[in-house]
């Protein structure tokens, strides 16, 4: 159900030095830019998006999250291209590192786009995120990932999934930062739950980089807006601490041109979170 939206949020910033951290497909498409009214901020960029809402043999519930799929699609086509969009059956491979699945687009590779948004349920342990499948108790799993590297070389990875950026209790970097070493420039998702319903923040997110705004604003300002209980987050990483604040205010053009780091390259990560 929508919440009432609140008049305030508190936006938290962290930043730490890297030295102190420890397949059943939907629909292939090939979707060509339209016209957009206005010049565009950016040069078009390939996505590609996968979304799941009921699982085999119920064995997480049900949740409704195609329709802000399937927005984000519509609005994001005017200027860029969409190269997929497909539910999570035998998905698995496709985030790992060294599959052939990985870089390969009609099969939803996250490394064969620039930019992948997954919905799913989400969750975490000490060392790891975790990504839910379809497939009966089958979890994509952030130590598997290295993305950036590969294939189209992922620019961005957007994740509509519960916990799966945690920082709370200090482990975000031994979770994520193999998926990072890869040299992925910006992981949005959640550090709390995020929820049901609220179609439009699909459009809304698409919307706000369509038009220059950096993608981790983008993300917190649609996916708190669409529910005040959403606890959005986005993270990045740098050489230090300032280039890691720059990098995370990147937009869909300044994330398409600016240089990966990879490995040795990183020597900070920061994230930026809104609760209420």
């Amino acid at each position: 159900m929508e919440k009432t939206r609140s008049k305030t949020k508190v936006a938290l910033y962290g930043t730490r030095p890297l030295a102190v951290l420890a397949s059943g497909l939907a629909v292939m498409l090939m979707l060509m830019p339209s016209s957009y009214a206005g010049d565009l901020p950016h040069s078009a960029l390939h996505f590609g998006v996968r979304c799941q809402a009921d699982f085999q043999e119920n064995w997480d519930p049900v949740w409704d999250n195609y329709g802000m799929c399937t927005n984000f699609i519509n609005t994001i086509k005017r200027t860029d291209w969409v190269d997929f969009y497909f539910n999570l059956h035998g998905a698995q491979v496709a985030f790992v590192d060294g599959n052939a699945a990985e870089t390969c687009s009609r099969c939803g590779g996250a490394d064969s786009v620039d930019f992948f948004l997954i919905a799913t349920h989400g969750g975490i342990d000490e060392r790891q995120s975790r990504y839910a499948m379809w497939d009966f108790q089958a979890r994509a799993w952030s130590g598997s990932m290295r993305f950036g590297d590969t294939g189209q070389q992922l620019k961005v990875f957007a994740t509509y999934t519960c916990d799966t950026l945690n920082s709370s209790d200090g482990h975000l970097w031994d979770r994520m930062g193999r998926a990072f070493r890869g040299g992925v420039k910006l992981i949005v998702g959640a550090h709390g739950s995020v929820y049901n319903g609220a179609p439009q923040k699909g459009a809304d997110f698409a919307s706000r980089m369509q038009h220059g705004e950096a993608i981790s604003t983008s993300w917190l300002e649609a996916v708190w807006y669409s529910n005040n209980n959403n606890r959005p987050a986005a993270s990045a990483t740098g050489v230090n601490a300032n280039d890691c604040r720059a990098r995370l205010d990147m937009n869909l053009e300044s994330v398409r041109t600016s240089t990966p780091l990879r490995d040795g390259q990183i020597g900070h990560v920061c994230w930026r979170e809104w609760s209420n």
